[in-house]
């Protein structure tokens, strides 16, 4: 008696198994992202949007930054914005934030350095120095960019094309 009991309790089971497999699917995913690593200092040239027509507290992000690793640290987050504008005679403000990340390993120092760039010559330049982030944690950042309104303008010419060159320098904390 008791061996019927548990075939028959063993069946019902079954039957309400099946249609929970049957629930299951799959998909293909994408590809992930190839990791490159390079070694102290790491150089990134990013193509860098109309500055002139952002309007103020519009902001650009540049994607794709996370795959490039410096010693440990990315920057996975990183966009170009332009704040409110404060008297500053002809130069007009941006704010260049961001998130460096020190993956599994030791505690870092990261120093970036942002230049706009036109024809190999620097155009304007802002820095964030000794950024201290420790490993397996991530560490915002805000510097500021000022640029003449004049050379802003000039920059985005018909014919230039501007990039936003980032070096990256990470030292060991220890």
């Amino acid at each position: 008696m008791l061996r019927t009991t548990v075939v028959i309790l063993l069946l019902v089971f079954s039957l309400f198994a099946t249609p929970l497999q049957a629930q299951v699917t799959a998909r293909q995913g994408s590809a992930a992202e190839e990791m490159q690593e390079f070694e102290s200092p790491m150089l990134l040239d990013l193509e860098l949007p109309n500055l002139a027509l952002l309007s103020v507290g519009e902001s650009h992000t540049f994607s794709g930054l996370r795959r490039f690793v410096c010693d440990d640290a990315s920057v996975p987050r990183l966009l170009i914005k332009k704040p409110k504008q404060k008297k500053r005679g002809d130069k007009v403000e941006f704010h260049i934030e961001g998130t460096v990340y020190v993956r599994e390993s030791h505690d870092r120092f990261v120093y970036l350095e942002f230049r706009i760039v036109q024809d190999d010559q620097p155009q304007a330049i802002a820095r964030v120095s000794k950024l201290e982030v420790e490993e397996a944690e991530a560490k915002n950042f805000l510097t500021r960019l000022l640029i003449d309104r004049e050379q802003l303008e000039h920059l985005f010419s018909a014919d230039a094309e501007p990039k936003l060159t980032i070096l990256v320098s990470v030292r060991d904390n220890t």
